[in-house]
């Protein structure tokens, strides 16, 4: 390509990954099958890089192809010089698949397989960045009763869907503004803003919204309920441990409550 991004050759491999015909390419802006990017940007990057002579090494640029695929391309450069004028040479590899490969893995680092939430060690680095910000903030725990008892009665599935369903009620009340994680199994917890108030009216709608039955795919109805214990940071303690404890307490004693009312 030279200094304005113009390709002058190509390879045949490239019509592949930019989903156009090798002579559309040829005479024509390398940004014409680049979608999805900032052209602005890449332009004044490209032209400073040529002209300080900046070779890429292992760069990786993402676009949408003309067949409006995401690709992702691995790129190298050096600078030649062809019949005195100077021009930039470029190796180019596909790595769409290794990345998103790679994007997977680093989603299921932090991720609940069945629900999507953040899992455990999102939670507990997302409580510790707040502590150390010392950043006031609610704990609230949750516990999803009789898992067992609907996992023994309807079956693992319908276990799944009733965590799914306390899952998509956690998401809609949080609506990007509190944090929600799966802890494991039955347990679920939130990271509220440190607001008595909105925290009581956020137990007072999850309570209300599980009080509809849910609907499993063979048209069984069961009755779902939750436990929840929360503890307030600093009032209850200023560790993790210490929130955990008395959100735990908490929620553990509104649990016997249930059995005793029962």
């Amino acid at each position: 390509m030279d200094e304005k991004a113009i390709v002058l050759e190509a390879s045949p491999q490239l019509s592949t990954y930019l989903s156009v015909k090798r002579q559309a390419i040829l005479q024509s802006s390398i940004l014409s099958f680049l979608g999805g990017i900032d052209k602005d940007k890449f332009m004044n990057e490209y032209q400073n890089a040529f002209k300080e002579k900046i070779k890429l090494e292992n760069f990786e640029i993402s676009f949408v192809n003309k067949a409006g695929e995401g690709i992702t391309l691995l790129v190298d450069s050096d600078f030649i010089l062809v019949e005195g004028k100077t021009l930039q040479f470029l190796m180019v590899k596909d790595i769409t698949e290794a990345k998103d490969k790679e994007e997977k893995v680093k989603f299921l680092a932090y991720h609940d397989f069945l629900t999507g939430l953040a899992n455990r060690a999102a939670f507990e680095k997302r409580i510790a960045d707040l502590l150390n910000r010392k950043k006031m903030f609610n704990l609230l725990l949750l516990d999803l009763n009789k898992l067992k008892q609907i996992n023994d009665t309807f079956g693992h599935q319908a276990g799944d869907h009733a965590i799914q369903h306390i899952t998509k009620i956690l998401q809609e009340v949080a609506a990007n503004t509190h944090y929600a994680a799966r802890l494991g199994g039955d347990e679920f917890v939130m990271l509220l803003h440190a607001d008595e108030t909105e925290t009581i009216t956020i137990i007072k709608e999850m309570k209300q919204r599980l009080l509809t039955p849910l609907t499993l795919p063979e048209h069984d109805q069961i009755c779902l309920s939750a436990s929840i214990g929360v503890s307030y940071y600093p009032e209850d303690g200023e560790t993790i441990n210490e929130l955990y404890r008395i959100a735990d307490k908490r929620m553990y004693e509104e649990k016997q409550k249930l059995k005793s009312d029962n």
